[in-house]
């Protein structure tokens, strides 16, 4: 029997009407009407009847509701008495967070238990929910409860990493998780402080952790938390004295307002990963790399009433050889100064946890673009002008080598990771890491491969970068950039600038990519590179929906216009598979695509599935490409700008820049 979507529509609002006469039991929340559980009771078989009836006319029927088991709300109300969640349930109640966890979607809640709902009632002084409430204003409460929610995410333990996870609660905020032995018992920790004594306990909208410590983050800024912990005095007093606690304060963009905008999805921008959609703030975030007093004292012999000091003279003997026009500035506030460097090298101004560091990008479980076998190196601008850290990867036992020498083999290495503050987070360090002239003859005798993603700071501030499309439900990992949210990137108002989170679709290298519709025209600034000489590259994917653009480098025009929708096998370009080739012929095909302007893509990445794609590397795959730039000299180390403009109406893409030493180009490997 088929029946059409009217008939099926009015079936199911004539019988939820007479429900609706039959109780007065209902809840709103958040766009849904969730039914206590005697209404649900009642109207499940009509809901189910409903499935079956769609059913009948698709096979892909969507996320209905079966009501084969509980949501989250309803196992909070069923079970509150026996299972011990009084407490909590007053809390989601008087939030009325109770009716979201009754709704549609994907959740994933941490339930304190009655007694650690007590224990933090003690900790603010009260003794009672209702006193509680009278001492705090709704939004408090409100964001109580939201801290022990996560929306659009149903997270089991295998879905864990140690330290902090990359989906943040309805709060904004994120949560870190450890695991260690209590007596006989294994545990993980949320925030090292709430031990999850019940481990995923499955709803029906999502999964439940019962924890025995309320979720209680930090309303510290990043500068307070690192002087709070206890552990870094003399590092704190530097930072002070350099004055750089002032430029960690921020939090968030209040001027930022997504309404303004919504003009620019008129037209509705797509992909892949369905409709775009505008970020919902604009955060500010920042780094810090810290060391500890211990280790000062231990490492270096800096320690007593004079540690300050003794730190000072550290930061001259690494930074005067470097800057020695400067040695002689005494002021620790000017940014010259040799403290105020040493400092400022360990500050990112954004905020980047342990796993976004490069974990996240090598990780099969989470981006599967990456090649395990193969290195991969992250770059990050650091607060000091016009300097680059690098963050890298040799193989899983090898990762999170900091400022790594490929000479040398010397890196610096986390000791403990992910502090967290309301605007950032700090990782502690086993050495300092500095900008010298070692490191400084390390990275600009190596080829950079940086991710156009690096370049904005916006793009991990507001949880996008690394956020992979196989950890949420939401079918929107399409993110439209207004002019202005993105410091680094300018143009013109008819161009459309979005941003395709990690997706194991495509061939991108670390499995995001920037993409633009239509007519555009932009420029980005990129992080500063190394004084030397340079072949630069642009990474890209070409395919019949793309245009047709002039590529400009500094603001110089660089050959032809770029035909993006000509893909490599084309006569033009040259391309021929490296496969059934020998060595001399493979290099002979090579030489042919460089006089052409082009290179095959590296061997280092490839798509994670084979849905558009089918080469197990990018270099084996026609459809991508880098084109050569040209070859530059960079006298000083410095930012620089990369510009497309449209010729011809249809999508731009950009996946990475490349800047490869010219001293290197002839022993350059395919990675």
């Amino acid at each position: 029997m088929i029946f059409d979507s009217y008939e099926i529509t009015i079936f199911v609002i004539t019988i939820i009407t007479l429900l609706l006469l039959q109780t007065q039991t209902i809840m709103i929340a958040h766009r849904t009407l969730c039914f206590k559980r005697k209404v649900s009771c009642l109207i499940a078989p009509f809901l189910s009847i409903l499935f079956l009836l769609t059913s009948c006319e698709a096979d892909d029927v969507g996320n209905y509701y079966t009501f084969t088991g509980q949501t989250i709300g309803q196992y909070l109300e069923e079970d509150t008495d026996e299972m011990g969640f009084v407490e909590f349930h007053k809390l989601l109640t008087e939030t009325q967070v109770l009716g979201l966890l009754n709704a549609y979607g994907e959740y994933t809640c941490f339930i304190p238990t009655d007694e650690a709902m007590y224990q933090m009632y003690k900790d603010k002084g009260v003794t009672s929910f209702e006193e509680l409430k009278e001492n705090l204003r709704p939004d408090e409460l409100l964001k109580m409860a939201y801290d022990h929610v996560i929306k659009d995410a149903a997270l089991k333990d295998a879905n864990f990493n140690e330290g902090i996870i990359l989906n943040k609660t309805m709060s904004d905020r994120f949560v870190s998780l450890t695991s260690e032995k209590l007596a006989t018992e294994g545990y993980y920790y949320v925030n090292n402080k709430s031990a999850i004594i019940n481990l995923n306990v499955e709803c029906h909208n999502g999964i439940v952790h019962v924890i025995d410590a309320a979720i209680q983050p930090t309303e510290n800024n990043l500068a307070e938390a690192i002087e709070m912990n206890g552990r870094y005095t003399v590092f704190t007093a530097a930072m002070k004295e350099c004055m750089l606690d002032l430029l960690i304060t921020e939090y968030e963009d209040e001027t930022y307002d997504p309404e303004q905008y919504e003009s620019l999805l008129s037209d509705k921008p797509s992909s892949n990963n369905g409709d775009a959609v505008l970020p919902e703030k604009r955060k500010y975030g920042y780094t810090m790399f810290v060391l500890s007093d211990s280790l000062l004292e231990k490492k270096y012999s800096i320690a007593g009433e004079n540690a300050l000091d003794q730190l000072k003279a550290l930061a001259k003997e690494v930074y005067d050889p470097v800057y020695p026009a400067d040695a002689s500035i005494t002021d620790p506030t000017d940014r010259r100064n040799s403290l105020n460097r040493f400092i400022s090298y360990h500050m990112l101004d954004r905020l980047v946890t342990k796993r976004l560091l490069i974990d996240v990008y090598t990780d099969q479980n989470r981006n599967r673009n990456h090649i395990p076998s193969e290195q991969m190196h992250e770059y990050l601008e650091t607060m000091l002008e016009n300097t680059l850290m690098s963050i890298s990867y040799l193989s899983s036992q090898r990762s999170n080598l900091i400022n790594y020498n490929q000479f040398t083999d010397q890196h610096v290495s986390l000791l403990a990771t992910d502090g967290q503050a309301v605007n950032g987070v700090y990782h502690e360090l086993d050495s300092y890491i500095a900008y010298d002239r070692a490191y400084q003859q390390a990275i600009a005798s190596k080829r950079l491969r940086l991710n156009v993603a690096s370049f904005f700071p916006e793009l991990t501030n507001n949880g996008y970068r690394g956020n992979s499309t196989s950890y949420t439900s939401p079918s929107n990992h399409t993110i439209l950039f207004p002019s202005g949210y993105l410091e680094r990137m300018s143009y013109r108002d008819y161009t459309k600038v979005m941003y395709l989170t990690t997706n194991e679709d495509y061939c991108d290298y670390q499995g995001d990519e920037f993409f633009l519709v239509g007519t555009y025209e932009f420029d980005i600034t990129t992080p500063p590179i190394p004084e030397g000489s340079y072949e630069v590259r642009f990474g890209y994917q070409p395919t019949g929906a793309r245009g047709v653009a002039q590529l400009y480098w500094d603001n110089k025009p660089i050959g032809i216009p770029l035909d993006m929708t000509i893909n490599a096998s084309n006569p033009k370009i040259g391309w021929e598979s490296d496969e059934n080739k020998t060595e001399e012929e493979i290099q002979e095909n090579d030489k042919v695509m460089r006089n052409r302007g082009y290179m095959k893509g590296p061997n280092s990445y490839k798509s994670g599935n084979t849905r558009y794609y089918t080469s197990k590397r990018a270099r084996l795959d026609p459809q991508v490409l880098r084109r050569i730039l040209g070859r530059f000299d960079f006298p000083e180390a410095s930012t620089h700008k990369f510009k497309m403009r449209a010729t011809k109406e249809g999508e731009g893409m950009l996946d990475y820049l490349e800047f490869t030493p010219t001293s290197m180009l002839d022993e350059e490997t395919w990675d």
